[in-house]
């Protein structure tokens, strides 16, 4: 009896260490599982946020020089004066202006329903993202003699976005609006909301 009961123990016990070992090695998978959903929902929430900043900026620009070439355009035929063509420029121009400021204020207001989006989500937004590259005077932007919106100055625009334990870095490159991101894993505090 003694030497079945203790081959009964050893092998116990070694069954025992093996699932012990087992739930381990699962702990730890799923840790990882964690860690790589976390990742993938912080990669959505980054492309998002690209993209619909991307677009903004591009929008913007475009409309930047529409409005720069709308007001040369306007001064031009008031030192040349043209009957026909000063009317048509002074009130079509006036109405095009107008048009674009409000297709850039919509814009902006555009992306902060965006932001709202990204918040419900789980993505913590860095505040620079909604400051924006373009000064604001209130809930419009600054303007330059040209109509257009005014620069904070800066070439590169960085937003950062976070979940969990990783955070996402993009650059911004202001007249063209290309992208670049990095990823950083690491607890991060700083001006989330």
């Amino acid at each position: 009896m003694t030497e079945r009961g203790s081959s009964t123990f050893i092998g116990l016990t070694f069954m025992i260490i093996f699932t012990l070992i087992g739930l381990q090695f699962l702990k730890g998978r799923l840790s990882s599982f964690e860690k790589i959903k976390q990742k993938k929902s912080l990669l959505l929430c980054s492309k998002e946020v690209n993209g619909e900043y991307s677009s903004f900026i591009n929008t913007m620009e475009i409309t930047n020089m529409a409005l720069k070439s709308l007001t040369i355009g306007k001064t031009i035929a008031i030192l040349i004066p043209i009957p026909g063509l000063n009317i048509a420029l002074k009130q079509g121009g006036e109405a095009a202006v107008k048009i674009l400021k409000f297709t850039q204020v919509t814009m902006y207001f555009s992306l902060m329903k965006y932001w709202r989006g990204f918040e419900r989500k789980g993505c913590k937004v860095h505040l620079d993202y909604i400051k924006t590259p373009y000064r604001l005077g209130g809930v419009v932007f600054q303007r330059n003699t040209f109509n257009q919106t005014r620069s904070r100055g800066k070439k590169k625009w960085v937003i950062k976005i976070s979940k969990g334990r990783y955070q996402i870095k993009s650059t911004f490159k202001i007249p063209s609006g290309h992208v670049s991101s990095r990823i950083r894993e690491g607890i991060f505090f700083s001006r989330f909301l």
